[in-house]
């Protein structure tokens, strides 16, 4: 995987020193050691972590998954992206990354360089882009165990063995033998889970045999009780005959005392009506000396009702004729208010033409007044213009005079109205007694009215009293009879005596034959229980033969399950991580080995050498067991110890000539041409001459493994200076 540019945009890490929202990088014309250098913050992890089209930034990331890392912690804004162009294996791709870091959302792309157009391969949903991408270049694990090292990476030491193994299955490209353990452990799991079945219907079918013998013995105890029960049910059946029949002919004399007792019933019913009628028809006769008196009162209150509406009618028409006379008073009073009104109108007018003329006659005194004290003569006021008006004022004084007097005096029409309103107010006045004699005319109506009321009511009440005057006749007529036949009645009733005590009989034996019934029913019940119980045990009995018979037929697939299950187990474990997985990563390790002291030779001399170790004899010294084990032996101390106890500076080269010797042996292996490594401040504990010694191994991996280019982040300004290439980052 050999980079080509990168583009990023909205990422934190560019612009928190820098400013800036993009940056854009070409790597196209480099080869060889390339130094990423720059102060502090600006931004070198944060390129050197996106030169890669896995959708981590490993630095950052809690493991090499991209579920374990988010893009929406790193980026700022709702349009960040990535954009890196990289070439693989002769071909050019190129990887877009559409970071949402508010919505939290992102897309993913993956494109194909054919010809001169892009070509799509996934759809922007990230799991199909990781899926590509895993495809294309290997699991992220084996990647940035290999070919990407990042600051602060997990050291191999600290791997676990699982851990290691599975990177190893991956670079030694035997997944498919992982594949066929798995398949093995897949069809075992399925061979188990029918053996369970099989074995869990093994065990119901005997469980049902031994059930079906017990419910034989079962069912012979239940016959025994069915025979003891049918007994005692017929036992029960002659007893209720013997009751039925006796409570028949009980029944039979009940019969005939009923009707003695309805007879009986009846008489009394009859003698109880009679002496109620007696009673009801004394209590009418009681009344007859009232209602002879009220036959009487009836014709004097008839008599006295006619006199009273006769005095009625005559008061009514006295209180028409008042009302005639008060009604025309009325009429006068009214036809008063409205002469006075014009009367009041007439004066009201004359008055006003009397002030008029009042002040025009002074007007015209005033004018006469002003030509007797004008200068010039008598004889030229008539001629002179100024004083026409005055002369004109003068002359009319004699008529305002005349028409003042007249105006004076009442007209004939006020004359007239006042003597009308006069007479009219004499009649009135002369009538005002009418109102007196009406109020009391009224109150006489109105008694009258209520003395025809109550004699009205009165007479009601003797009319109902008279009516009864037949009723009352004939009960003193009808007592003496209903008496007669009260005493007969009486008489058979002394005669007719019910037997009481056959009513008690007939309920002891409807006693005796009800605890007899249940009884029966409890045995009815009980054998239907027992037959049902015989029912169930041969069923039971039918069930556990059908068992035996699908017994047999089970044991022989139970055995041929058992083999297969053995022989799953077998390849299982031969294609686990313990079988052929381990003898295969065995084979590696001397390989790896070889590289890696190839390697340090080159660079450091033959002080250190590297050994992995897969087994370790076990502690009881009876065989081996399985590990993962980086050991260094130091030729001038002469001792071996393991990568773990290392000192920091010897620990940094040791385990990367180790992770390059497992990236050039996967290059090897694979196929897959890388093309470009990684690292990230990988020298800072070695000294002045270890860091050359370390470059020097640099470029010793670039021959080895065919490599065009390493990019490698140092803060060492010696480092920076002997590399091919330096690409400044500025803060």
């Amino acid at each position: 995987m050999r980079p080509i540019s990168l583009r990023l945009r909205g990422f934190k890490g560019i612009r928190s020193r820098s400013g800036k929202d993009e940056i854009a990088l070409d790597f196209s014309d480099i080869k060889g050691l390339a130094a990423i250098a720059g102060s502090n913050g600006a931004g070198k992890t944060t390129v050197l972590d996106n030169l890669h089209p896995y959708r981590i930034m490993p630095y950052r990331a809690g493991s090499y998954s991209p579920k374990s890392f988010s893009f929406y912690n790193e980026c700022y804004g709702r349009d960040a992206s990535k954009e890196i162009l990289f070439e693989f294996e002769g071909r050019l791709y190129k990887s877009l990354l559409l970071i949402d870091a508010e919505k939290k959302k992102q897309e993913a792309y993956l494109f194909l360089k054919a010809g001169e157009q892009w070509q799509p391969l996934c759809d922007g949903k990230v799991e199909n882009y990781d899926n590509m991408i895993n495809s294309l270049l290997g699991s992220p694990q084996l990647f940035f165990t290999s070919v990407f090292r990042c600051q602060d990476a997990a050291k191999l030491s600290d791997y676990t063995k699982g851990e290691i193994k599975d990177i190893f299955v991956e670079l030694l490209g035997i997944e498919s033998l992982k594949l066929r353990g798995l398949k093995a452990k897949e069809l075992k799991d399925s061979q188990l889970r029918q053996l369970e079945l099989l074995t869990k219907e093994q065990t119901r079918l005997s469980a049902d045999i031994e059930t079906a013998k017990k419910a034989t013995e079962e069912a012979e105890q239940y016959e025994k009780q069915l025979k003891e029960i049918s007994g005692y049910i017929h036992e029960a059946e002659l007893k209720k005959e013997g009751i039925l029949s006796e409570l028949q002919s009980v029944k039979a004399e009940i019969a005939v005392n009923e009707n003695l007792q309805k007879e009986k019933n009846s008489l009394e019913g009859e003698a109880n009506n009679i002496r109620t009628k007696i009673s009801q028809l004394r209590q009418t006769a009681s009344k007859v000396d009232e209602v002879r008196r009220a036959s009487v009162m009836e014709i004097k209150l008839l008599h006295d009702i006619g006199a009273l509406k006769k005095e009625l009618s005559d008061t009514e028409t006295v209180l028409e004729n008042l009302n005639r006379i008060f009604s025309d008073m009325k009429c006068m009073e009214t036809d008063i208010a409205e002469k006075q009104k014009v009367l009041s109108e007439l004066s009201l007018t004359r008055r006003h033409k009397l002030s008029s003329l009042k002040t025009e006659l002074e007007g015209a005194q005033k004018s006469r007044k002003l030509l007797d004290n004008v200068p010039c003569g008598f004889e030229l006021h008539a001629q002179c213009p100024l004083l026409k008006d005055a002369v004109e004022a003068k002359n009319s004084i004699t008529k305002l005079l005349a028409a003042t007097f007249q105006v004076k005096e009442p007209s004939s029409e006020e004359k007239r109205l006042e003597s009308e309103i006069a007479l009219l107010q004499n009649r009135i006045a002369s009538a005002g007694n009418i109102r007196d004699s009406l109020n009391v005319s009224s109150k006489e109506k109105e008694g009258i009215k209520r003395k025809i009321s109550n004699a009205e009511k009165e007479l009601e009440r003797v009319r109902l009293l008279s009516k009864l005057l037949p009723e009352v006749v004939l009960a003193e007529k009808s007592i003496p009879e209903l008496e007669e036949s009260l005493k007969r009645i009486e008489e058979k009733l002394n005669i007719i005596v019910p037997n009481d005590g056959l009513k008690q009989k007939e309920q002891a034996l409807n006693g005796t034959l009800t605890e007899l019934q249940r009884k029966r029913a409890a045995l009815l019940k009980r054998e239907a229980e027992i037959r049902q119980h015989i029912g169930e045990k041969t069923a039971l009995i039918k069930k556990g033969n059908d068992s035996a018979k699908a017994l047999s037929g089970i044991k022989p697939k139970i055995e041929k399950i058992t083999q297969d299950i053995s022989e799953w187990t077998i390849l299982e474990k031969a294609f686990s991580n313990e079988g052929i997985i381990a003898l295969e990563i065995d084979d590696a390790g001397p390989t790896i080995s070889a590289i890696a002291n190839d390697l340090l030779l080159s660079c450091f001399g033959p002080r250190f050498s590297v050994r992995i170790d897969t087994q370790v004899a076990k502690a009881d010294g009876k065989g081996l067991k399985e590990t993962f084990d980086i050991v260094i032996f130091d030729s001038e101390r002469n001792e071996s110890k393991s990568l773990r106890s290392m000192s920091g500076g010897e620990k940094v080269w040791i385990e990367e000539a180790v992770t390059r010797a497992i990236s050039l042996y996967n290059s090897s292996k694979s196929g897959k041409k890388y093309l470009t490594l990684f690292t990230d401040e990988k020298d800072g504990a070695l000294d002045h001459q270890k860091k050359k010694e370390f470059i020097a191994m640099k470029r010793k991996v670039l021959d080895l493994g065919g490599y065009d280019l390493e990019l490698f982040i140092s803060q060492s300004p010696e480092i920076q200076e002997v590399a091919d290439y330096t690409i400044s980052l500025t803060a």
